[in-house]
């Protein structure tokens, strides 16, 4: 019996000790940890940005109804104040924003330095705010339905409006699910310790939604508007279908369909699923947005100035004759994307002189370009093609000599172009006709043909 004492209080000494080891361990891990006061505001920089583009959007979006409604008033007081005590319920799951979030919880009971600490708090306030945000857009939007169904005297264009603002809460909302940042290394940081994983199963929004029984924490046990309970969906199947009648039972394969009267039932419903989401995919959709617009989307609305500029470069080579050199004229462009059918640009190209290959080879700067061009999608990969260039066909030395605006010669290009794929780059192919081909001295080729690259 002695021995029997003995040996627990030894086994209990050394499970103590285990358990301290494992405490110090893992705060000596996050003191060690990449994870800087630098990445923390990198990453508060990166929800303020979005936090910004929210509030712009929302605002601009109730602009547009043009009312002094309490509602919309209301909505914009909202949009500019912190979230207090009586933040909005959520009526979206983030899993992006509820990753870091719980991370930043689990990481503030740690005894880390104060200027760490100090970012995690700051960093947890953007995030709280940011996540009132976002409940704020199914709010807003749910409101400027409600007003299109109503069929009020509102602004026109509202419903286009309105699809582009919630195609523009979607980027944002898949910014925060971008894991190659900031965001990506806070959770490396507290992902691989099984103290943080306790941690989100118990204290996460997630866990908060589909809490299991014996996981109960303090406040667990309120529920959202509208959104019933385990206990109180357990009780209505048992009273509808018999005590047999089990969800866990049924999802978990655990019991027989004779046993549990919704296992067959669980099965259709997943076949049932399984064959529309094949059908949605037979039509070309991916099942993300049912809200289909009466107009043709232009994909590059909600796109920024910078995002729709398209950079690209050409080759064209033209054979020597009796009064210039063999060149390769080498050209850059810009482009920008007006929709999926347009695009407008203006470009520069440098004609490289290489004298009278292969015998006599000889570099040279053999003249200037300075393009502006349109090209319109045809048909698939087809486009029409033109453009109006200036073009200096004088050989020179120094810079000042293209200053000569007499020596510089015009040129109307028109042709078609072929877009094709190159890897994950794209390129094309153009034949153009210059219809100011016999004005230039001395006389240029007519037709020309171009091999494109996009950068």
């Amino acid at each position: 019996m002695i021995k029997f004492v003995v040996g627990a209080f030894f086994a209990l000494l050394t499970a103590c000790a285990h358990a301290q080891n494992e405490i110090k361990e893992d705060t000596l891990l996050l003191r060690s940890a990449a994870i800087t006061n630098r990445d923390l505001a990198k990453l508060e920089k990166n929800y303020q940005h979005i936090l910004a583009g929210l509030q712009r959007q929302s605002l601009h979006l109730l602009n547009r109804l043009q009312s002094k409604d309490s509602t919309v008033l209301s909505l914009r007081d909202r949009l500019s104040a912190a979230p207090g005590p009586s933040a909005i319920p959520p009526n979206k799951y983030l899993p992006g924003l509820d990753s870091v979030q719980t991370a930043l919880q689990f990481l503030a009971r740690y005894k880390l330095p104060a200027s760490q600490l100090s970012s995690l708090a700051s960093l947890r306030s953007a995030v709280v705010h940011l996540q009132d945000q976002f409940q704020q857009t199914n709010i807003i939007q749910a409101f400027v339905a409600s007003k299109l169904q109503q069929g009020q005297a509102i602004a026109q264009g509202l419903q286009r409006q309105l699809y582009y603002y919630r195609v523009q809460v979607q980027q944002y909302e898949d910014l925060l699910h971008d894991r190659d940042g900031a965001a990506d290394k806070l959770l490396q940081v507290v992902g691989d310790q099984l103290a943080f994983r306790a941690f989100f199963l118990k204290h996460s929004c997630l866990a908060a939604l589909f809490r299991m029984p014996g996981d109960e924490v303090a406040g667990a046990g309120q529920s959202f508007p509208g959104l019933q309970t385990r206990e109180q969906i357990a009780v209505m199947v048992a009273e509808r279908l018999g005590p047999g009648a089990s969800f866990v039972s049924a999802v978990s394969g655990e019991s027989s369909s004779g046993s549990n009267p919704l296992a067959g039932s669980m099965q259709q419903a997943q076949e049932r699923v399984g064959q529309l989401k094949n059908k949605i995919a037979s039509l070309g959709g991916n099942g993300s947005n049912t809200d289909m617009p009466d107009f043709r989307p232009n994909p590059y609305h909600t796109r920024t100035f910078l995002q729709r500029i398209q950079l690209g470069s050409d080759l064209q080579t033209q054979s020597n004759t009796g009064l210039i050199p063999a060149l390769s004229t080498i050209g850059l462009s810009a482009g920008y994307l007006l929709n999926s059918r347009s695009i407008v640009g203006i470009g520069m190209a440098y004609k490289l002189g290489w004298g009278q290959p292969f015998g006599h080879v000889s570099f040279s700067s053999q003249g200037m370009a300075l393009r502006s061009f349109i090209d319109w999608r045809w048909k698939g990969n087809w486009w029409l093609a033109g453009g109006y260039e200036a073009n200096y066909y004088n050989a020179f030395r120094h810079l000042s000599q293209l200053r000569r605006l007499s020596a510089w010669q015009s040129g109307a290009l028109l042709g078609i172009m072929r877009t094709y794929k190159a890897g994950k780059r794209s390129g094309n192919v153009q034949l153009l006709y210059d219809a100011l081909y016999r004005q230039h001295i001395p006389q240029s080729q007519p037709v020309l043909f171009r091999v494109g690259y996009t950068l």
